[in-house]
């Protein structure tokens, strides 16, 4: 916009203004937006279990099980796992309900409570405890954080 204060009047300063008021509106219709959305939204735990089942996700998590609990090198941890959803996707399986002589055959840790341990969907939410993670300390702390946030604006803005 400028480079350095002007010593006398200049009409410069003041077509800046028009920007950042629009901008301040646009944020203001949006978030009106955002909120509105956030009310009518409809949780369907079950639905999102189901969709989490049919996909991979905790396929990490076994490979960090595999390192950090049976101390196995990552990059076999990592083969173990590959070779393992290789063998779900093939099968039309998944993590869970891939027969248990199907993982066992390629790899021994892949049976009973450790394996169903380690790709369980609550128990990899629960492990990541890192600011910003899926445990639910943090997830508390989060929308804490968010809460604090949104009074804050609305004070500043309504």
């Amino acid at each position: 916009m400028l480079k350095g204060l002007p010593s006398t009047y200049n009409r410069d300063l003041q077509e800046d203004k028009l920007a950042l008021f629009d901008s301040i509106e646009t944020v203001q219709i949006s978030l009106e937006g955002i909120r509105e959305m956030i009310e009518g939204w409809i949780w369907i735990p079950e639905r999102a279990e189901v969709s989490l089942k049919n996909g991979f996700a905790t396929a990490t998590d076994l490979a960090d099980f595999l390192v950090n609990e049976k101390k196995i090198p990552f990059r076999t941890a990592h083969e173990l796992v590959g070779t393992l959803v290789g063998v779900c996707v093939k099968q039309k399986k998944t993590l869970f309900d891939l027969p248990e002589s199907d993982r066992v055959s390629i790899s021994k840790y892949f049976v009973g409570k450790e394996y169903e341990d380690a790709v369980s969907l609550s128990l990899s939410a629960d492990k990541k405890i890192s600011y910003g993670g899926t445990s639910k300390k943090r997830q508390e702390e989060q929308l804490k954080i968010a809460l604090d946030s949104l009074k804050e604006a609305e004070r500043l803005f309504l």
